[in-house]
């Protein structure tokens, strides 16, 4: 799916899962599972389950790759409520590439209360969460359950490059907590990378553990 140009506002992938129903499969992509780009604004996915061919030493993509983009929300629209929990977080793995990337994008892009990797079989072939170029955006957040759980990448859990004004709250990173015990799951490389950026917090209530290399880098 690829969303694209200034035109493009306010655009839903997805939906509130409701007793077990089928939710959007994006499988077998080659390049992105979901592509943002071009000026687009006011997306929102969530709800979906985002995966390549379950090899990602073959795949070439991103799960959800944002490019150019404003205000873009991946994950949960409503991560105080821990009843639509599980009824509205993306579940993304086995992608080649990164979970989600978020390059060359600036203000406002939002990435809450998704799963990546969770409860699929084959870690993503790269870092869970990448953020490279961009500005201002909030990874998971600290009310409710905004949180991501990023487990089990084959790369590290979240990595920020190039960017600044990047706010990293609440995640699990390396941990399971999903079936209410918390699991060590680390990823294979350093939990948190930060690299050439600025301005970034890492803070109020992010669990990272397990992780191959550093906790933190």
């Amino acid at each position: 799916i690829a969303v694209s140009g200034t035109a493009a506002t306010g655009t839903l992938i997805g939906s509130v899962v409701v007793d077990d129903a089928p939710r959007n499969q994006l499988t077998s992509n080659v390049s992105a599972g979901v592509l943002i780009r071009g000026g687009s604004s006011g997306t929102r996915v969530f709800g979906n389950l985002i995966t390549a061919n379950g090899d990602p030493t073959t795949g070439v993509g991103d799960g959800v790759r944002i490019n150019n983009a404003t205000n873009t929300l991946v994950g949960s629209p409503d991560a105080m409520q821990p009843d639509m929990l599980s009824s509205t977080s993306n579940a993304i793995g086995a992608n080649g590439c990164n979970g989600v990337r978020i390059r060359s994008s600036n203000p406002g892009s939002f990435v809450t209360a998704n799963r990546v990797r969770n409860n699929l079989v084959v870690a993503n072939g790269r870092s869970g969460i990448a953020v490279d170029g961009s500005q201002f955006a909030l990874i998971g957040g600290t009310v409710g359950n905004a949180g991501n759980t990023v487990i089990a990448q084959l790369g590290a859990g979240v990595s920020i490059t190039n960017s600044a004004n990047i706010r990293l709250l609440g995640n699990d990173v390396g941990l399971d907590a999903s079936a209410g015990n918390a699991t060590p799951d680390g990823n294979g490389g350093t939990g948190v990378t930060v690299s050439g950026s600025r301005l970034v917090e890492i803070s109020s209530g992010n669990r990272i553990v397990d992780n191959t290399l550093h906790g933190i880098l």
